[in-house]
């Protein structure tokens, strides 16, 4: 399985039905860094971002985290089978969004607000979107 199998029931089912996505969006000028955001979606104009991960929850985590720098909401997309060795107290501290895929996709911990974001970091990412729209 890989990651991108998650996209679909993450477009289709659960908080994020029907909105427009991009894929691979950077975080920053490519002289800057070459991090990528997995999934990106505007809702009601907060940059929402979601990583995508099956097993390696600890990884996703920390991407998720370094989203909160540039989303207005970040969540970490998991594979159904995983969620059972996540610990999900970890994400609600940070304020971090899971997202439980498997055929559909609910929310199982919810995103807050990020306190962390940096306006020209967010911008950045906002331009990538309107770029490839």
């Amino acid at each position: 399985m890989r990651e991108t199998n998650l996209y679909g029931p993450i477009r289709e089912f659960g908080p994020f039905a029907g909105c427009g996505f991009w894929y691979e969006v950077g975080t920053a000028h490519w002289s800057l860094g070459r991090r990528r955001i997995d999934m990106v979606t505007i809702v009601d104009k907060s940059l929402v971002s979601i990583e995508v991960k099956i097993h390696d929850w600890p990884a996703v985590l920390r991407q998720a985290r370094s989203n909160l720098y540039v989303s207005d909401y970040s969540y970490a997309a998991i594979w159904h089978k995983t969620i059972p060795r996540v610990d999900l107290g970890l994400f609600d501290d940070l304020g971090i969004g899971v997202l439980e895929v498997a055929d559909r996709c609910r929310a199982i911990v919810e995103a807050r607000p990020s306190k962390l974001v940096v306006g020209v970091r967010r911008r950045y990412v906002r331009v990538q979107c309107a770029g490839a729209a």
